[in-house]
């Protein structure tokens, strides 16, 4: 042991291994002087918690690696840790033997796992810290995170924080610079800043397990230029209080909701500005504080579920026609794109949310170009005005649940539709309120309705009730349009409607994509798609029109329209090439190989496009690379469907979107080099013994592996997912599976199934792993452990008093094996569809022949 002259015991243990010296060296306690951790005496190995005090200097060399099950490291002084692209400075877990080796000295017998040790620590008083090129992996126990900033003094860079138990990144009272790092797959949020102006700039964060940044308590981050994706919650998450956070440039994509959440109460004047995804009211109510002063730019989608907003202070909503603000239902993907990611299988419906409600000491607020659709949840309207201080224009309040408008003050409504609400368009209750130029029609019960004494009277005139006669009432009993109540002064009224309307979003051909940018034609008219691809013409006079649109590197849209009414039209753009932006192997449907080549075209970007970075899964990405139309490259491991995404950068540093492909990689059996190719192969019951022709190279492969007089029975499969065939055999006297890992000579033995049960390994989650499962011939279930997440999936399918005999197989072809058994007495097949959950049922085959189902070896 080596004392050190710090209270910071350290101790050195020389280790031969393979004929290698390698050092390793233990810390623990106070660093109390300026020092330097060197590869030569590395890895480093944190006993309980090493804390550099403050006024110290901890100085890391590149290549270093540092290693804990314990607390880790805190910082109080100040922290180097300036590595390289080459030589990365590591902190992770002590069982993690990608780095470092075989610290612990185990064999392989641990591995690494999301809060193995506790974090990286800076507190309040350390200064000038650095974290360039470095990794930050297996972190975040005990309720901990990866990594604790409680300082505004440390630049975190090309850096990769990964596998935490918690958060990745968490930041209190503190505004650390956080730029160009890779934050992914950590347990909780990939960012965590509260009461914090950090800097978070052009970072990857993708696969965590709630939002992939959270922002706080009166934070202003700057949260710009980020690729966040394929996170378990939000994109982004702000607490009211943060809303004053710049937010700009960020590409979202394959989140459960690709949207900003904003939750709480605003109690300082705040912008929501146009940021190219909607907000979502999260949870509770976002309240606008009395006194202060909320601004909605043009264009902002706001999403709601089952909640609401309520203004005490003052909203000023003023969009335009060809941007209008949207408030909607969650499930509205005709605004702000399918921001719930579940594709078509919700549609909005009246009463998804409750209301924006205008308290009685709400004042100056503005509704101009505005559409509220979906509201009025549990019998509420979806706008409710208790106050004189609020002007309606152009805007559109439609679908509601109950009213469309309630109005407890004076109000005027100028130019607007209220349409399609399933009791009263406008509720009024003891008013004065002016409405003109409007249009009110398709409301069930009345257009207008006034519950009040001849002391108030609703001035209606000049509108139009959604029919040329005029609205129904008993001094107009030939009027067809929508009713009106007593105390509402509605004649004269409007012929024609004063508000038609032609509006929708441009697309990409086949796809969902939306076109922003293009220029839309109606006759004289001309207007422009924007962020969302959204188009609209407003007020304009009924005709026949000529319709054109045009966008570059699309063909041009002609057609005619006759707008009579107000009416939705969505528009496809062709491209004017066909080659999509990428395409593996040609336009293959399916591959026999994970190596594959991708044919790239990358899309008009403000500048030239430079650079092209790829994932298999949205999270992990590839370094950037210059940009060209052709690359090789492997599929994620395991069978089954296949997706690769590519993003471009132009020379001035821009983004492009996501693009993606697919191909489908079936899973080949006995394929034990993992060339895409069947491998011979035997398995001997006498010795045991594996007895393998490699496909991809014609040599021979034995491995003695099962017992004949234990009546092992073979299970090949591939359990681990990297497309290789691994050996395994199921053992009937005491339902232990034993496997051979293929990846790394590992293995796994697990108990499933009984003596009677018949072993039916198979993909069922899809996956790309084999799951583990057994048929129960006494009872006809299956009983399945998932591979993706552990649990047990049980299903009563087939008879064995008929004989039925279990054949799973990929059936639908959507990478699911299929539940599936084959009866001998009548030779029909009786398959459950994993892709739908319905039923084949086919006849093949002839038990008296003594047929044998081929399925029931296909494993």
């Amino acid at each position: 042991m080596k004392f050190l002259s710090m209270t910071a015991i350290l101790f050195v243990l020389v280790l031969a291994w393979v004929g290698q010296a390698t050092a390793l060296t233990y810390v623990t306690g106070e660093i109390n002087q300026d020092i330097t951790w060197t590869v030569a005496n590395g890895p480093y190995v944190v006993i309980g918690q090493a804390t550099v005090v403050f006024g110290r200097t901890l100085t890391i060399s590149p290549g270093v690696v540092v290693k804990s099950d314990g607390p880790g490291l805190r910082v109080n002084g100040t922290l180097i840790a300036d590595g390289t692209p080459a030589q990365p400075i590591v902190f992770t877990s002590l069982y993690d033997d990608s780095f470092g080796g075989d610290t612990n000295g185990d064999g392989g017998a641990t591995t690494p796992a999301r809060g193995d040790w506790y974090n990286l620590w800076f507190s309040s008083t350390s200064t000038g810290n650095v974290l360039d090129y470095v990794m930050i992996r297996y972190g975040g126990g005990s309720g901990s995170h990866s990594l604790i900033v409680d300082t505004s003094s440390l630049a975190l860079s090309n850096s990769t924080v990964e596998e935490s138990g918690n958060d990745g990144i968490n930041a209190a009272d503190a505004s650390p610079t956080i730029t160009g790092n890779t934050i992914r797959s950590n347990n909780g949020h990939g960012i965590w800043v509260s009461s914090s102006n950090a800097t978070i700039t052009n970072n990857t964060v993708s696969g965590c397990g709630l939002d992939g940044i959270w922002a706080g308590d009166s934070s202003a981050a700057t949260i710009t230029g980020n690729t966040i994706s394929m996170n378990s919650s939000y994109a982004i998450y702000l607490q009211a209080s943060a809303l004053n956070s710049d937010i700009s440039g960020n590409i979202l994509f394959g989140n459960l909701m690709d949207a900003i959440a904003v939750t709480g109460e605003i109690s300082a004047v705040t912008t929501w500005g146009s940021l190219n995804a909607p907000y979502v009211v999260a949870a509770g109510e976002v309240i606008v504080s009395s006194g202060v002063t909320v601004t909605i730019s043009p264009g902002v989608v706001v999403k709601f579920s089952q909640l609401a907003l309520i203004v005490y202070g003052t909203l000023n909503a003023d969009g335009t026609p060809e941007q209008p603000i949207v408030f909607t239902s969650l499930k509205d993907d005709s605004f702000g794109g399918d921001t719930n990611g579940d594709g078509s299988a919700t549609t909005p419906a009246r009463g998804d949310w409750y209301y924006l409600y205008f308290t009685p000491t709400s004042v100056n607020n503005v509704l101009n170009h505005v559409m509220i659709r979906y509201g009025g949840r549990a019998n509420n309207e979806s706008l409710i005005v208790e106050t004189d201080s609020l002007t309606l224009s152009n805007s559109t309040v439609e679908e509601s649940w109950n009213d469309g408008i309630y109005i407890g003050a004076t109000l005027t409504i100028t130019g607007s539709v209220i349409r399609n609400n399933a009791l009263y368009g406008i509720h009024l209750s003891d008013s004065n309120a002016t409405i003109t130029s409007s249009t009110i029609s398709g409301n069930a019960s009345f257009g207008v309705y006034h519950s009040t004494t001849d002391s108030f009277v609703v001035n209606a005139v000049n509108n139009y009730w959604g029919d040329p006669s005029g609205p129904y009432h008993s001094t107009n009993p030939s009027g067809y349009g929508d009713s009106v109540s007593d105390y509402v002064t509605y004649n004269p009224w409007l012929g024609s409607d004063p508000n038609l309307r032609l509006s929708g979003t441009v697309y990409v051909e086949g796809t969902s994509t939306a076109i922003p940018g293009a220029s839309v034609t109606l006759g004289s008219y001309v207007t422009t798609t924007n962020s969302y691809g959204y188009y609209a013409f407003d007020k304009i006079l009924s005709d026949n029109y000529a319709l054109d649109v045009s966008k570059a590197g699309f063909l041009n849209y002609s057609t005619t329209i006759d707008v009579t009414t107000s009416i939705t039209h969505d528009i496809f753009l062709s491209p004017e090439s066909s080659t999509p932006v990428i395409v593996i192997n040609g336009g293959a449907t399916n591959t026999t190989i994970p190596n594959v080549t991708l044919t790239l075209s990358a899309p008009d970007m403000e500048s030239e496009v430079s650079q092209m970075r790829f994932t298999n899964d949205g999270i992990t990405w590839t370094d950037w690379e210059s940009y060209a139309t052709s690359k090789s490259w492997t599929l994620k491991a395991g069978s089954g469907t296949k997706t690769v995404y590519v993003q471009f950068q132009d020379s001035a540093g821009n983004l492009s979107g996501i693009f993606s492909d697919t191909i489908l990689l079936p899973k080949f059996i006995m394929d034990f080099d993992g060339d895409g190719k069947s491998d011979i192969a035997v398995w001997r019951p006498g010795d045991g013994v594996w007895y393998i022709i490699r496909s991809s190279d014609g040599a021979w492969y034995l491995k003695q592996w099962g017992m004949s007089s234990l009546n092992d029975v073979p299970v090949p499969g591939d359990y681990d997912g990297d497309g290789k065939t691994d050996i395994a055999v199921w053992r009937p006297g005491d339902g232990v599976w034993f496997i051979i890992r293929s990846s790394d000579g590992g293995w796994i033995v697990r108990q499933w199934g009984v003596s009677t049960d018949v072993p039916v390994p198979g993909d069922y989650d899809g996956d790309g792993k084999t799951d583990i499962a057994v048929w129960r011939p006494s009872d006809g279930v299956w009983y399945i452990i998932r591979s993706s997440d552990q649990e047990w999936m049980l299903k009563q399918w087939g008879v064995s008093s008929l004989n039925d005999v279990p054949v799973p197989g990929d059936y639908d072809g959507d990478g699911k094996t299929d539940i599936a058994v084959w009866r001998p007495g009548d030779g029909v097949w009786f398959i459950i569809r994993s892709s739908d959950g319905e039923w084949i049922v086919r006849q093949w085959g002839v038990g008296s022949q003594n047929d044998v189902p081929i399925s029931q070896y296909l494993f």
